[in-house]
């Protein structure tokens, strides 16, 4: 007796979708995110990193503020917005590689994990 198994559907990864749009054009490209999309992600992510961190004290230093007047609720949040850019980053690198197609396969695959755990 054989056993039914029902697949589920299941969209191509971002990798797939590169490689089925590259191109001769698309290798000599000029654009390191698509030359070199991991090196990229690192960069992107130290980046928007340290761009939120040094925009946050120059706005503290433009309202004269020190570390110590921010209110006690507003750190998590700072804290929370912060852990998020390395995900800015994956979006980012995603979008230049695959498109718009691409975001939404990334997000679909975060919504449906999110699905899994709750």
């Amino acid at each position: 007796m054989k056993a039914i198994v029902s697949e589920k559907y299941s969209p191509p990864d971002v990798l797939q979708l590169k490689k089925m749009k590259l191109n001769s054009a698309e290798r000599k490209s000029n654009n390191v995110i698509v030359r070199s999309p991991l090196l990229a992600y690192f960069v992107l992510s130290y980046t928007f990193f340290w761009g939120f961190l040094v925009l946050i004290i120059v706005i503290l230093g433009l309202l004269r503020l020190q570390t110590d007047a921010l209110p006690s609720w507003l750190m998590p949040i700072i804290v929370i917005l912060v852990s998020w850019m390395p995900n800015l980053a994956a979006v980012t690198v995603t979008g230049v590689i695959a498109g718009r197609e691409g975001i939404r396969q990334l997000l679909g695959k975060f919504l449906v994990l999110m699905e899994c755990v709750v």
